[in-house]
């Protein structure tokens, strides 16, 4: 043990911090917390060393925990500039003193494309400090050759009590707010086709007087397998579950009417509606017919009013967007091919989304590929309508979504940004009141380091995701176990850290 201990601010015991715990809070873990009986616990250092491993930190022995603490400080001193840097609008920023020499000059170069120029007047030896920004985002700092990311944040959320008093000028007579939380898929209307729909979201609470709604987790799913159907284990955190679209939200009722006829599903809908429970495999085979259709009709006339707006969406969505849709095409290939639908028991080319056998499968299969783009446009654009529709009924809230906490090691995320990916780790819950035995669940998250030197892109869950559900403002709550306050607390701080005791229990 070392005769290291935790200071009294920062902990809530004294017990000294063994050589393993101190590298695992150098690199970034959480070592301790209180339970749900509110007694102080300890991340066993077995799971430190497991997940340290995993992070390519060797701990086996003394000599090779210097090596991996002296790696870990390194990349921390090496740089100027940490690859991200957190503030909060109108206040001050500080950078570390190495950063800037006084008199050097700075610009940060905000989302809006405006521009600050300014120049570093602090002492030599002292921290150097950036002028305040107005402005919410994620802006660019430069300073000489170096460039990195400036995430400012607004001081606080919107809240509840600000939605209520925008509602009442008089507070004192104002009626309480109130709404409901559902499962999307069980949120049944007519005409939904067995499985409730993006439609079923902009209508149904407004209509009773509800100003909010709490909703599962609308991830990206496995469209060429439908027995995975919990949003709880995605495919991918970035994009939208399909098999929610309504076919007739966007292109219209006749469209929609045409692609059924031409599908041929409309007795097998009338079925679907008809049941008491969901049939997921037979309700998604049903609604990506009538999606595929209406791509044949909308693929064949580009001129049509949204062709541009698709396109927009397609340019916008980038590389993560086209991933996912490449992955969508190529899985449902492997699984008719061979029966194989993870992506790491597929050939050494195919688990590479930059390799040139995926570029090439892409170009032989654009038409598949494109559908995929298509239909995540379409849940894209009803999602926002959702929203849109719900605040225009009365909603003061609107949608409130929920996140996964993690994704499936064999969709679409993983496969995508494999090289960011832990694995031989899973994300759990140690025991609480909720649920006394723990939570262990197949779910995968990034690697931080990974993330951090990439700034935290937005287009990754190591990230705040730029996503349809943030372009569709709808607001977004963290599923923390509640088995301590440590992920509340990052959140309020604003800084990345790795909660060791979501897997206690869960590695594999």
């Amino acid at each position: 043990m070392s005769a290291a201990t935790k200071t009294a601010g920062d902990v809530r015991t004294a017990r000294p911090v063994s050589s393993i715990e101190a590298l695992a809070e150098r690199t970034g873990f959480e070592i301790e917390w209180q339970d749900a009986h509110k007694k102080m616990q300890r991340v066993p250092e077995t799971t430190l060393r497991i997940l340290l491993e995993k992070l390519g930190l060797p701990c086996g022995n003394a000599a090779q925990i210097k090596q991996s603490m002296a790696a870990v400080d390194a990349e921390a001193s090496g740089r100027k500039l940490p690859p991200l840097i957190t503030a909060e609008v109108d206040r001050g920023i500080a950078l570390p003193v190495s950063a800037a020499k006084s008199g050097a000059r700075y610009r940060i170069e905000l989302e809006s494309d405006a521009v600050i120029d300014g120049r570093f007047t602090s002492p030599k030896g002292e921290i150097a400090l950036l002028s305040p920004v107005a402005e919410p985002g994620y802006h660019t700092l430069v300073i000489n050759d170096h460039r990195t990311t400036l995430a400012v944040a607004p001081a606080r959320c919107y809240t509840i009590d600000d939605a209520w008093r925008t509602l009442h000028e008089d507070a004192r007579d104002a009626p309480p707010l109130w709404g409901v939380a559902a499962q999307v898929y069980g949120l049944r209307r007519n005409g939904d086709g067995g499985i409730g729909d993006f439609t079923a979201l902009a209508t149904q609470t407004a209509q009773r007087g509800g100003h909010a709604i709490a909703i599962s987790p609308m991830h990206a799913m496995f469209s060429a397998e439908p027995n995975k159907f919990s949003p709880y284990s995605p495919s991918s955190g970035l994009f939208l579950n399909i098999a929610h679209v309504d076919p007739a939200a966007v292109l219209g009722a006749p469209a929609a009417r045409a692609a059924i006829e031409k599908a041929g599903v409309a007795d097998e809908l009338r079925a679907l509606e008809g049941l008491t429970l969901i049939d997921w495999p037979r309700a998604m085979k049903a609604r990506f017919a009538i999606l595929r259709a209406l791509f044949e009709t909308f693929s064949q006339d580009r001129d049509l009013p949204f062709a541009k707006d698709f396109a927009s969406f397609v340019e916008e969505g980038g590389r993560p967007l086209e991933d996912h849709a490449r992955f969508e095409a190529l899985q449902a290939a492997q699984i008719a091919r061979n029966g194989e639908g993870h992506w790491r028991n597929w050939s050494e080319a195919l688990r590479d989304p930059r390799s040139d056998a995926v570029a090439e499968f892409a170009d032989a299969n654009r038409r598949e590929v494109d559908f995929h783009l298509f239909a995540q446009w379409l849940a894209a654009k009803e999602l926002v309508h959702a929203q849109h529709a719900a605040r225009d009924a009365g909603m003061s809230v609107g949608l409130v979504a929920d996140l996964a906490v993690g994704c499936d090691s064999a969709g679409s995320h993983a496969w995508s940004y494999r090289d960011e990916m832990l694995t031989g780790v899973s994300v759990g819950a140690p025991p609480d009141l909720f649920n006394q035995a723990g939570q262990s669940g197949d779910l995968r998250r990034s690697r931080r380091a990974q993330c951090a030197r990439r700034a935290f892109p937005r287009s990754s869950t190591c990230g705040a995701a730029r996503s349809p559900v943030r372009a569709a403002s709808v607001s977004t709550t963290y599923s923390a176990c509640g088995a301590c306050g440590s992920c509340r607390k990052a959140k309020a701080r604003r800084t990345a850290r790795i909660c060791a005791i979501r897997w206690t229990t869960c590695f594999d």
